[in-house]
């Protein structure tokens, strides 16, 4: 739909969501050119890997309470484009310090380092918001179709990157490159038009929104979310080394990862208005324990490519979902706090799952992946209720409501015309249930019941 309420292609570019796309795709650029190599540069500079693990353990420490912070100053100063120039700039400063450190100061470095992720961890929750803001309540559902640029630009640029890296054979190039990339965004975001959303509640009585049973089973499904990531993050390249896998192969993984990504978070609009963004996060859930499964059963590392593909899931429905979902728990002049809370939760869980993985990994090896499945088991548990209860509420929103029960609604348009001054008639109105419906309906009152006498 464009702007003018005329119908457009799924494939044609609006103009008006150009700068979320572009923003996206720098800002994903220039993580890629920081993110994936610090472990190497590190390495580089004489860390040794427990001094590695202490720094990504409190780089996760960061994002847990960097994020609710700087989001909690924008919505409460209403100071959004204000404080996402500051982080970024801020970011830069930091990271850039890191390679004049160098190894010279392990206590220096790790006060660079987890400083610009106290800067950098609102950067991402802050261009959801952003994206958000800019498509309105009418199009929330191409979000995924802005975020998907973000994938695209991981994609084409780590190739690249490391490539130029290693001709100029200079790893400081890592950091020139990520901060003059931030410098273009930051370049983009000063003319744009992002605003702070007024109006609603109070700051401080919008916030009991996030104490309601809904946000904490949601941001608890996120902490879990968090774990399943940080596991696979942390310990699949581990164990596919364990079974003798090549680089090349570890290379295809993220490259299966990045075409399934894609597909994914184009078509999340489409997929959530058949099964909710609640409906979203449960699938993501199955993805992963399949996942999981997969990789404690495999022998043959390349069997791993046959599950890659469910990442797109797990990450490209998973993360649509959750920031739409985020975005609904509180009213809009709060949108950047419950994003910022969203990065932290998946944050808090990423810590949680790096280092309880690396305890269980060191003693159980390949069965790390079989307790993994708890994360998973605990989400499709705690939330199914929720989403049952959401689905519910949309089949009966997007039902025959307003129909004659004969079903025909050219019909019942010609009865209401011919009857414009007669009381209505409700039990006209009422939709026609089939069974499933009705099971639905009763399932629906059971949990409802439950979850009356739990809260």
């Amino acid at each position: 739909m464009g702007t003018d309420g005329t119908h457009t292609s799924p494939w044609s570019i609006d103009r008006t969501l150009l700068l979320p796309k572009v923003l996206y795709f720098v800002q994903c650029g220039a993580n890629v050119c920081y993110l994936p190599f610090l472990g190497i540069w590190l390495l580089s500079i004489g860390l040794k890997p427990p001094e590695i693990g202490q720094i990504a353990a409190l780089r996760y420490l960061m994002i847990l309470f960097g994020a609710p912070f700087w989001a909690f100053i924008a919505d409460h100063f209403y100071a959004h484009k204000q404080v996402l120039i500051l982080v970024i700039v801020m970011s830069v400063i930091t990271r850039m310090a890191m390679p004049f450190i160098g190894g010279s100061s392990l206590i220096l470095l790790m006060c660079a380092t987890v400083s610009s992720d106290f800067f950098y961890s609102i950067i991402a929750p802050m261009l959801d918001r952003t994206a958000l803001y800019i498509l309105g309540d009418d199009r929330k559902d191409m979000f995924g179709r802005q975020r998907l640029w973000g994938t695209i630009s991981w994609g084409a640029l780590s190739v690249p990157v490391g490539s130029f890296v290693a001709y100029i054979d200079d790893s400081k190039w890592y950091f020139y490159l990520y901060a003059i990339l931030s410098c273009i965004m930051v370049a983009l975001l000063i003319p744009a038009p992002i605003s702070a959303a007024k109006g609603g509640p109070p700051f401080w009585k919008g916030l009991k929104f996030l104490g309601r049973p809904r946000a904490a089973a949601f941001y608890f499904c996120m902490v879990m979310v968090g774990c399943c990531n940080g596991l696979i993050s942390n310990f699949l390249f581990v164990h596919l080394k364990s079974l003798h896998a090549e680089p090349a192969l570890m290379g295809l993984t993220l490259t299966v990862n990045c075409l399934t990504e894609i597909p994914c978070l184009f078509f999340s609009g489409v997929i959530l208005k058949k099964v909710t963004p609640q409906g979203g996060i449960l699938l993501a859930a199955i993805a992963f324990i399949i996942r999981f499964f997969d990789y404690y059963l495999i022998t043959n590392p390349y069997h791993c490519l046959i599950v890659e593909p469910l990442h797109g899931i797990s990450f490209g429905i998973m993360f649509a979902s959750a920031v739409r979902i985020a975005s609904e728990l509180v009213p809009s002049n709060l949108s950047t706090t419950a994003q910022g809370l969203l990065a932290g939760m998946t944050g808090l869980g990423g810590m949680i799952g790096a280092i309880l993985g690396g305890y269980i990994y060191e003693s159980f090896k390949a069965k790390v992946f079989l307790f993994a499945m708890i994360a998973p088991t605990l989400i499709i548990i705690v939330f199914s209720p929720l989403a049952l209860m959401d689905y519910l509420t949309f089949r009966r929103s997007t039902s025959n409501y307003g129909k004659l029960q004969t079903g025909n609604e050219e019909e019942f348009e010609m009865k209401r015309e011919e009857r414009v001054d007669e009381p209505v008639v409700l039990n006209d109105l009422q939709p026609r249930h089939t069974r499933m419906d009705k099971l639905f309906i009763a399932c629906h009152r059971i949990i409802s019941a439950h979850l009356y006498l739990i809260i």
